[in-house]
């Protein structure tokens, strides 16, 4: 067994053997969902967010090729520099002497760094693959969502690391119509506020709102476990490679009077489908297929973002969202969807998926090592 490293991304053929390395981990795994390789390979090697981050990932070589990977890194802007390091993108086969290498090998890069805790597996902003699968393996991943097998939280707990967070993800049911207590808050919201969702979301009009919508994410998720505020660099980067493209009733926004940006709720079409046919290939087919699943075949949506100005919370912005989004799904024969990663203390959307018949189907945590320096 050797340990691979390399810092930095300048190695193409280290990060391409890192990035393939799940495609055959989870070779004849059903429930596992390919992402795309390229992507990961941009995520990892060309992300904005590399200008202010210290990285370095870990692989470990069996006799029969790659057995394990990790990476590590850490935030050097001033505001982060009390926080852990983090590890992310740790995949293993099930052998404690795998992991125990990766861990160990991400722990003394993180001491060097002079981080004092290491933490994950988190990514590099909320927008990444966040946490270890616990329960709910029964179910398929998402596109968007991360996968792993049981072992994984044994390993990472026979190696000292204690739960540090908690998400659930949901399978909710459309009801067929807006519930009632949702309806009577959303007309408040107008009739007393007069506040309502933004109507023109041409695509000049959504990028003109790129910086608002950021700043409203900035604001409302800054105390959320683990949360990094994105900068101009990485907002510039979203601008152009996600916003832009977003179909538009799976987008909505809520507007003050002034033109205020006061929430902003993100779904996607599933993706499953085309990922599994292409396996993580854009090429030859897989552009075809996934422009299919985006824009045709709309069975299932993802949401992956709710965001609502802290101070305007209790105004009904959620449920001029939810009312907005439930209607457009219906629209086009949607009536089930996923809801990512909510933090197990969020009482409001535990209280709001109430409300529709859902299934709280997944549980994922993050963990968290202390790590003392060597004499």
């Amino acid at each position: 067994m050797k340990l691979l490293e390399c810092a930095g991304v300048s190695n193409k053929r280290f990060l391409s053997n890192f990035v393939d390395f799940p495609y055959t981990l989870y070779a004849g795994c059903s429930n596992w969902i390919p992402g795309l390789r390229y992507l990961d390979k941009q995520i990892l090697s060309a992300n904005p967010a590399l200008v202010f981050h210290e990285i370095s990932f870990f692989m470990v070589k069996g006799e029969r090729g790659i057995v394990g990977r990790i990476a590590v890194f850490r935030d050097r802007r001033p505001e982060y520099s009390e926080r852990p390091a983090r590890f992310g993108w740790l995949d293993f086969i099930d052998e404690p002497e795998v992991s125990a290498a990766l861990l160990s090998a991400a722990e003394s890069w993180a001491v060097t760094a002079g981080a004092k805790e290491l933490h994950g597996p988190l990514g590099f902003t909320d927008f990444d693959k966040t946490g270890i699968l616990v329960s709910g393996f029964e179910h398929s991943a998402s596109f968007h969502s991360s996968f792993n097998y049981p072992y994984y939280e044994g390993h990472l707990s026979g190696n000292c690391y204690q739960l540090d967070a908690e998400w659930f993800e949901w399978i909710v049911h459309s009801p067929g119509k807006m519930p009632e207590a949702l309806a009577k808050s959303a007309r408040i919201a107008r009739e007393r506020y007069g506040f309502d969702v933004l109507k023109d979301k041409s695509t000049a009009k959504i990028k003109s709102l790129t910086p608002a919508i950021f700043d409203l994410i900035n604001s409302s998720y800054e105390n959320l476990y683990g949360f990094t505020k994105f900068d101009t660099s990485q907002i510039r980067c979203f601008e152009s490679s996600l916003l832009f493209f977003l179909p538009k009733d799976f987008v909505s926004l809520v507007l003050h009077p002034d033109g205020t940006v006061l929430g902003f709720a993100l779904a996607l079409p599933s993706l499953n489908s085309a990922a599994l046919k292409s396996n993580g290939n854009l090429f030859p087919l897989g552009l075809l297929r996934f422009g299919k699943s985006f824009l045709i075949e709309r069975e299932c949506a993802d949401i992956l973002l709710v965001a609502v100005r802290n101070e305007f919370k209790q105004q009904g912005i959620f449920s001029l969202m939810v009312e907005e989004l439930l209607a457009n799904l219906m629209k086009q024969g949607i009536t089930r969807a996923h809801a990512h990663w909510q933090m197990s203390g969020n009482k409001r959307i535990v209280n709001l998926w109430k409300r529709f018949d859902a299934q709280r189907h997944k549980r994922r945590v993050c963990f968290k090592k202390r790590l003392e320096k060597e004499a």
